[in-house]
């Protein structure tokens, strides 16, 4: 069970028609809190508050001009918060991707697939937020590491040895091994890939293909 303070909204941005409080009262009967928005200070206001949140946007209720502007500043200012368009003019679709990439597309009317969206998007942000946590505490972890360990730990997740560790460091194998078992009982795994996992996720290292998958 999420903490209260996880519970997730979706923000649904419209422009007082009876468009947008009939696509809130939908996500509400999906037992989603849902809450619409006409203005952009509010809106963004939202925004800033930690709790797993998605935007849901029907641009066929803002004016085109609104709608662009609106999805600029998204792309500025909250360029991973997951949102799903809903559009029904001539907006193309290709003006929204360069604007906003990462952005799912629905049509209308809507119905179940815009659900999923949603439910996929919130999702996302509970993922997002939830490695970022955990991004926070193993940072922290690595930061509260003494200096000769954190230098061991770096060595070992660039791919030294035991044995050229302690040559490099002037200290004996049994020194570096102690330390290693000392540092990865403090970060919480007892294996090398899982120091090299901690390493990539806190940009202590860069992670190739493998490594992100």
């Amino acid at each position: 069970m999420p903490d209260a303070c996880d519970r997730s909204i979706v923000y649904v941005v419209e422009a007082g028609s009876k468009i947008g409080p009939s696509l809130t009262a939908l996500l509400v009967a999906a037992s989603l809190d849902a809450c619409a928005f006409d203005c952009e200070r509010d809106l963004f206001a939202a925004l800033e508050r930690r709790v797993p949140n998605c935007l849901v946007i029907d641009l066929q209720m803002l004016p085109e001009a609104s709608g662009l502007r609106l999805l600029g500043a998204l792309a500025l200012e909250y360029a991973t918060t997951p949102t799903v368009l809903s559009f029904g003019h001539e907006l193309a679709p290709v003006a929204v991707r360069l604007l906003s990439p990462a952005a799912d597309l629905a049509g209308r009317p809507f119905d179940i697939t815009l659900l999923r969206w949603v439910t996929a998007a919130l999702q996302r942000d509970h993922w997002r937020r939830s490695r970022s946590r955990r991004r926070r505490r193993l940072r922290d972890d690595i930061d509260a590491l003494p200096n000769r360990q954190r230098q061991i730990f770096l060595r070992l997740v660039a791919g030294a040895s035991v044995t050229e560790i302690a040559a490099e460091m002037g200290v004996c194998q049994r020194t570096v091994e102690r330390d290693r078992m000392l540092l990865m009982r403090d970060l919480k795994t007892d294996t090398l890939a899982g120091l090299v996992r901690i390493a990539v996720l806190t940009d202590e290292i860069e992670a190739d293909d493998d490594d992100a998958r």
